[in-house]
């Protein structure tokens, strides 16, 4: 478990709703409920992992920490200075302590600029470097992704999935921050490559003191990362808490849904293995349930999860927090 000095990151009452366009038919402005009223927090050098299906609200959560995106209301404190009120030239000092490896490592690279150009433009907008000092740390970069100097003059096609992924993390990494989100980084990746990116990540956590958010539909993957787990649906933080207990102890019906997906390399095990298919179709976000979000495909519902949306409760035990959102959930 990790020893949780401080604080980095507080997110309360988040949501974004997007406003849905309908040229063909007037009426009342409609929107889609990206996030939800979502809180929670992020502690300084932890891996809070994020998980759920396409579509939950993983990759806009981790848009909104960052403020690639406005949030609709709500507040998110980094360092206890709130980012959601800060105009631009105030957002834009804080940027380099904050950034992103986004999840597409063959969109995510201009392929118009070398690999000099592309890590060294944060160092050209936020910092006061001649040109020799930037090449000089470029290639230290360079050097601790795992690409050799070499790659420098080089641009992006002539590269590999993975390496362009080592090409993203050398950019995000070039300002030494102190929170990254990791948007689905090894997603598009071969298996084998994961494991390596997954590898590094952690190593650089380590050696630069590094807090991140890791977005994933993949459980395993960020069981093996993460030191806790916030497991989402259709805009909803419905679980969360130390990633063993999450693993090991799961409470809310969606969470034992996906981690009996997780494929196991056992013939014997996997016979013996229950897998809990969930029926019906998710629910419109932009037209929400009034009760619980996951009671039209929950196998355990009752007539009254139709009714209550109910908020996360702590059921952890002494000084461990495991926070679920179910009503037949209790301590």
């Amino acid at each position: 478990m990790l020893k949780r000095q401080k604080t980095l990151i507080r997110v309360r009452n988040l949501t974004k709703l997007f406003p849905v366009s309908d040229y063909l038919v007037s009426g009342p402005n409609r929107y889609v409920h990206a996030v939800n009223n979502i809180s929670f927090n992020i502690y300084n050098g932890e891996t809070l992992g994020m998980v759920g299906e396409s579509g939950c609200g993983k990759t806009t959560t981790g848009k909104l920490l960052v403020r690639l995106l406005d949030p609709t209301t709500g507040s998110i404190l980094f360092d206890d200075k709130d980012i959601s009120l800060l105009k631009f030239r105030e957002m834009r000092n804080l940027r380099a302590r904050m950034q992103m490896i986004f999840q597409d490592p063959y969109s995510s690279l201009d392929p118009r600029k070398t690999v000099k150009q592309i890590i060294e433009e944060p160092l050209t907008v936020h910092k006061r470097m001649n040109s020799k000092s930037r090449r000089k740390r470029v290639l230290e970069l360079l050097d601790m992704v795992g690409l050799f100097k070499e790659s420098i003059r080089r641009y992006p096609h002539e590269f590999s999935g993975g390496q362009r992924q080592r090409i993203g993390i050398a950019r995000a990494i070039a300002l030494n921050p102190d929170f990254i989100v990791c948007d689905e980084p090894v997603s598009a990746l071969d298996v084998s490559i994961q494991a390596q990116i997954i590898n590094l990540l952690d190593l650089l956590q380590k050696e630069l003191t590094l807090t991140y958010l890791f977005i994933a539909h993949d459980f395993s993957v960020v069981k093996h990362i993460s030191n806790r787990i916030a497991v989402m649906y259709l805009g909803k933080i419905v679980e969360i808490g130390e990633s063993e207990e999450i693993y090991n102890n799961p409470q809310h019906p969606y969470t034992k849904a996906l981690l009996s997906a997780i494929p196991i390399p056992d013939p014997e095990k996997t016979r013996s293995k229950r897998r809990i298919i969930l029926e019906g179709d998710i629910p419109s976000p932009t037209n929400l349930p009034g009760g619980c979000v996951f009671y039209e495909r929950c196998y355990s519902a009752e007539e009254k999860c139709k009714n209550i949306c109910p908020d996360l409760e702590n059921i952890g035990k002494k000084d461990k927090r495991h926070l679920v959102a179910c009503i037949k959930v209790k301590a």
